[in-house]
């Protein structure tokens, strides 16, 4: 119950309905319908990429192994890690009404049963994948870290799955979210900007659409969920305002470690949706190491480099065709680790099961698509 959430947390909130998710905040309602509107943007992008009814096997593609577009599970994924920071004071404000539903501050206090008619309106409308008639929520609270706390302290006891030291671990983030039982999405603004926040949760809505997609219990690799995350949020308002932060990295995650040490790219590149032309910089510089490596790695060993090469590496995917993203992530839920491992630790094993993941969505071995990818970049 999102109001109550906020009720519980003594937070004074906005609303704004769409089909895809009911967005509840400390701004205003006419920003709040304008994040309503970009999640749609990205809703309709997965769905378009990631859709098995709708899409079909990319030509060309070999279908070794069984391989293809995933299908809904029936199990229960556990929940998400709290999400990253994503430090930075943008300008950028949303004030464009969208085509939202939104409830104004001076209506009578608003609760979850007075929205249920339409909610469900809503839910029975919405066929979008992987919601699948599921309403999400998705909830912005503004600078006051008390606030965020004890929204935290409300939704530790709802999550499933949760780690022992999971509340403590969020309260020193600016967001989390998890995707069962019901997908959620709780980010903060802090001392950033407008645009942050909104980047935020577009970010995360990324992580919640591909871990929904699919979804038997088992978690997706960091490397390909940071990717695809990324790519949500710049297709929703073409920048990139988040990366998701680990712990430390203890080794360096791509490149060789002088050409990282002297990448010397430009975070407002990848921050300002230019993340292309940052990219095409780090290659040049052999920052970007190989791809193997890149699926080794842990969350909390990856870099914004890494996600940067995760980002073009999936938008080369994504050009071959609309269903190769939907194939690529299939054969990848096949074959995860059990949870709650992400990357398998067998090195053999995994560049088995990468070499059948690029084989149907672009049908290469994984050594080929490392070198395409690169090349496809370059030409942009």
């Amino acid at each position: 119950d999102s109001f109550e959430l906020a009720r519980a947390a003594g937070a004074q909130v906005e609303n704004s309905l769409t089909e895809q998710a009911l967005v509840v905040g400390e701004f205003p309602a006419a920003f709040l319908a304008e994040v309503g509107a970009g999640l749609g943007r990205g809703q309709a992008w997965f769905e378009e990429h990631f859709n098995p009814q709708r899409v079909e096997p990319p030509a060309g593609a070999s279908n070794q192994a069984g391989g293809g577009a995933a299908t809904e599970g029936a199990g229960e994924a556990g929940a998400g890690s709290p999400s990253g920071t994503g430090a930075g004071t943008g300008t950028g404000t949303g004030t464009g009404e969208g085509a939202a539903r939104k409830r104004a501050s001076t209506e009578p206090p608003a609760t979850e049963t007075d929205a249920a008619p339409d909610a469900a309106q809503a839910a029975e409308s919405a066929s979008s994948y992987p919601l699948n008639g599921r309403l999400a929520r998705v909830v912005l609270l503004g600078r006051d870290v008390e606030i965020f706390g004890r929204v935290v302290e409300h939704c530790a006891p709802l999550g499933r799955y949760l780690p022992q030291g999971w509340a403590d671990s969020a309260r020193r983030t600016h967001g989390f979210y998890w995707w069962s039982p019901t997908p959620l999405s709780v980010a903060r603004q802090g001392e950033r900007g407008d645009i942050d926040i909104a980047g935020h949760a577009y970010h995360q809505w990324g992580h919640l659409l591909a871990n929904l997609a699919g979804d038997d219990g088992r978690l997706l690799p960091p490397w390909y969920d940071e990717g695809l995350a990324g790519l949500m949020e710049f297709r929703c308002h073409e920048q990139n305002r988040v990366f998701c932060r680990g712990r430390a990295p203890t080794r360096p995650a791509s490149g060789t470690s002088a050409a990282r040490s002297g990448a010397g790219y430009d975070r407002a590149d990848l921050r300002g949706g230019r993340w292309r032309q940052a990219l095409v910089g780090l290659l040049n510089k052999n920052a970007v190491g190989r791809f193997d490596k890149l699926a080794a790695l842990e969350f909390g060993e990856l870099t914004e480099i890494d996600t940067a090469a995760a980002m073009g590496l999936l938008a080369w995917i994504e050009s071959r065709g609309p269903g190769a993203l939907a194939a690529f992530h299939g054969v990848l839920r096949r074959g995860a680790p059990p949870a709650p491992g992400r990357v398998d630790p067998d090195g053999h094993a995994r560049g088995i099961l990468y070499d059948e993941a690029f084989g149907v969505a672009a049908g290469m071995v994984r050594q080929e698509a490392d070198l395409a990818w690169r090349a496809w970049i370059l030409k942009q």
